[in-house]
């Protein structure tokens, strides 16, 4: 049987087009003269031949006289969704994605392509439905294994990211970002242990990424594995040089009791940034021992903490970013100052209008409307507190709630 002509220059073309030698592919597809005019195929590759120069407007004139000639030519149908991904055309690459799946069902690589664009729109169910279809017709295709992880631990689906994130790692052993979602997703659903061995894991492949120290240092806290999470949270603070993971080492520290250390790293940061506030805020509420030296060495503490007490109350706190001023709400509170012994009445109260105007300011997006009083003219109050169980806390102030009069309060 002789030879297509047409078939055999598409495909002379087309060698010289992956080659790099787009001018010669572009004479062979000429070469064919008035024989080729009306074979889509040939202004397909004719499209892609000039997208490969550069030259878009010309492809687009190529790829739309394809489609004019047959609108299910299937290479010229990858053509015009290549061409319109790379103009920000999502809904025309789409289009022709589902064209070409309808037409082409079996081939896995579509369906793919079909999925990263619905997902990039913003379809997460249609892009899940066909990261399925392709992993139902190419079960190693690994990428979109890790795309439909991806998808379903974003809709909370966490049991079945999981799983899927493992069978990524089945598949490719190893693969640092299947490791990092895996152990994001673990931790979410507080299996803290595997959390910790596959951040491990993490650091091992790639030991100087800040982030995956990270990791290591919150699962291993969350397994109350301390001194791993301390030393992981060293190794961010050295990698990464910056004040947040300065102050979070100093959490880490102070969390073991290790004041001198934590004051150390809460200075670090400050010196990477003097205005860091929450570095501030922990450095202003420690003594560099539990236990003191001396009264020289309280009354210094003493007169650190007066000190920085005055600072923050002039800080300007109604424009400080909130996410800031819950990083220093948390950090810390005035605990240790109790123990020099003095009621500190005045300064507690100062202290007090402090917080209150850090949690307004933090939180005055939120903050609900205020209520209509009672008809009865009884006050609502409400006790929230992580000490409600068996604690010193709740030792010395549980009884409070209930021995507030119910004819002047509702609890």
């Amino acid at each position: 049987m002789p030879a297509d002509p047409i078939s055999e220059a598409l495909a002379a073309a087309f060698g010289l087009s992956r080659a790099g030698r787009h001018a010669e592919a572009l004479s062979t597809l000429d070469g064919l003269g008035g024989k080729a005019a009306h074979d889509p195929r040939v202004h397909a590759l004719r499209g892609r031949v000039l997208v490969q120069r550069g030259d878009a407007l010309g492809a687009r004139v190529a790829i739309d006289t394809a489609l004019a000639l047959d609108p299910d030519c299937a290479p010229a149908l990858v053509e015009d969704a290549a061409l319109a991904r790379s103009a920000g055309d999502t809904g025309r690459a789409i289009a022709a994605l589902t064209r070409l799946t309808r037409n082409v069902p079996q081939q896995p690589a579509f369906w793919f392509d079909l999925g990263q664009l619905s997902a990039e729109s913003g379809d997460a169910e249609h892009a899940h439905q066909a990261y399925s279809r392709t992993l139902a017709l190419a079960p190693a295709h690994v990428e979109a294994r890790l795309q439909r992880a991806n998808l379903d631990a974003a809709a909370g689906r966490r049991s079945a990211a999981i799983a899927e994130y493992r069978q990524c790692l089945a598949l490719r052993p190893g693969w640092r970002e299947a490791l990092l979602n895996l152990g994001e997703m673990l931790l979410l659903e507080g299996q803290f242990a595997d959390a910790a061995d596959i951040w491990q894991q993490a650091v091992q492949i790639d030991p100087q990424a800040p982030r995956t120290w990270d990791g290591l240092a919150r699962a291993a806290k969350a397994a109350r594995r301390f001194e791993q999470a301390l030393a992981a949270r060293r190794r961010v603070a050295e990698l990464d040089d910056t004040p947040p993971a300065w102050a979070l080492l100093g959490m880490e520290q102070l969390r073991l009791g290790d004041l001198a250390a934590a004051r150390d790293a809460f200075e670090t940061a400050l010196q990477r940034d003097p205005d860091y506030l929450p570095a501030r805020w922990g450095r202003f509420q420690l003594p560099r021992n539990v236990v003191h030296a001396d009264g020289a060495a309280m009354q210094r503490f003493r007169a650190q903490w007066l000190e920085e007490l005055a600072w923050f109350e002039a800080a300007p706190i109604e424009h400080t970013p909130p996410a800031v001023l819950v990083g220093c709400i948390t950090l810390a509170t005035e605990f240790y100052i109790h123990y020099l012994g003095e009621p500190f009445v005045a300064e507690q109260r100062r202290y007090g209008a402090l917080l209150e105007r850090m949690m307004a300011a933090a939180f005055r997006a939120r903050a609900p409307a205020a209520s209509r009083p009672r008809d009865d003219g009884r006050m609502r109050i409400g006790f929230c507190s992580g000490f409600l169980r068996t604690h010193t806390v709740s030792k010395l102030f549980a009884s409070l709630p209930g021995a507030l009069s119910r004819e002047r309060w509702e609890i």
